[in-house]
């Protein structure tokens, strides 16, 4: 959400930096010319390292924003499937990214799909089983 933010600041911040710029390049008692480039017109260096400054920080946000992801989801973390008739529960170890509605995949490769009687819970964090009380 920070990342939109800052991103939307950024857009707004370069085109205020390209108008200010357009606008005192136009001088004063001199008719203003269109705004299309003519045929043999570049653009100036600064333009094209503004243009290059914010490409790089558009790519920057990107990348950080799909590496938070991909950590996120290779996180570890304990599934507790408990019976609720019976009260007996197990406790599974897999990635976040592996849980996907009531199945999921365990680090030793197993597919595991709850029913609906049983309750499934997520536990932050690779907890053994020896370290979560059961009620």
């Amino acid at each position: 959400m920070l990342s939109k933010i800052l991103l939307t600041l950024l857009v707004i911040i370069v085109a205020f930096i390209v108008i200010g710029a357009r606008s005192s390049s136009v001088r004063e008692g001199e008719p203003s010319r269109p705004t299309t480039p003519s045929a043999g017109a570049k653009p100036s260096r600064k333009a094209w390292l503004i243009g290059g400054v914010v490409a790089l920080l558009l790519i920057a946000s990107l990348a950080s924003i799909l590496y938070r992801n991909w950590q996120y989801g290779q996180e570890l973390v304990s599934v507790r499937v408990v019976n609720i008739q019976s009260g007996q529960a197990q406790i599974y170890r897999t990635r976040r990214a592996n849980i996907e509605g009531r199945s999921f995949n365990t680090l030793d490769g197993r597919t595991v799909t709850v029913a609906d009687m049983e309750r499934v819970e997520v536990i932050e964090g690779d907890v053994g089983a020896k370290d979560i009380r059961l009620p």
